[in-house]
């Protein structure tokens, strides 16, 4: 795998770190000072390409970028650098790595919610092979787009994490008022 991050940022993503997400290795890393005129593509276009052309050469299934990355920075990332290289920003590497560290009933319940909101608003993009209209069983009839019927299910599950977890605080009070 392979990791790009700016120099702007005040924590570089080291290879401990990335490491703890799963079983990453490192093979090449991209350092770089991004200038405030390319927000919105988070990189230079010589960058990126660069970038890009080092994670296809390397088979790099993952770019891990050390900064917060908006959802149409990643889909123009995705886009440029064709289906096999996903782009990965910080927080969604941290989401990662407390998923995999998470044990208790009430710690994956809070990793799942924050995963579920954390992928909410990035959901736009990933629709562009299934844009049919989504009717029958379980949809809100003829009309409802598969987008559309995504986000209501996850709104629908952030709900039911949120009442879990109020659940679960609330047994825990008692508990500790029990002892």
């Amino acid at each position: 795998e392979i990791v790009a991050t700016c120099r702007h940022c005040p924590v570089q993503v080291d290879e401990e770190r990335a490491r703890a997400a799963g079983d990453l290795e490192l093979p090449a890393r991209a350092v770089g000072r991004c200038r405030r005129a390319y927000v919105q593509r988070h990189a230079e276009l010589g960058r990126r390409e660069t970038i890009g052309e080092k994670a296809r050469e390397e088979r790099a299934g993952l770019v891990v970028f050390d900064d917060e990355l908006t959802p149409g920075q990643v889909r123009n990332l995705e886009k440029r650098w064709g289906d096999e290289v996903t782009a990965l920003d910080r927080p969604g590497l941290i989401l990662d790595v407390f998923a995999s560290h998470a044990r208790t009933r009430e710690a994956r319940t809070q990793v799942d919610l924050a995963q579920l909101q954390y992928l909410l608003p990035r959901l736009a993009g990933r629709y562009g092979h299934l844009s049919r209209l989504a009717g029958g069983i379980g949809g809100r009839g003829a009309g409802e787009q598969k987008l559309e019927l995504d986000r209501r299910k996850i709104r629908d599950r952030i709900a039911r994490l949120r009442r879990d977890l109020d659940r679960i605080e609330t047994s825990r009070q008692v508990r500790r008022r029990s002892r």
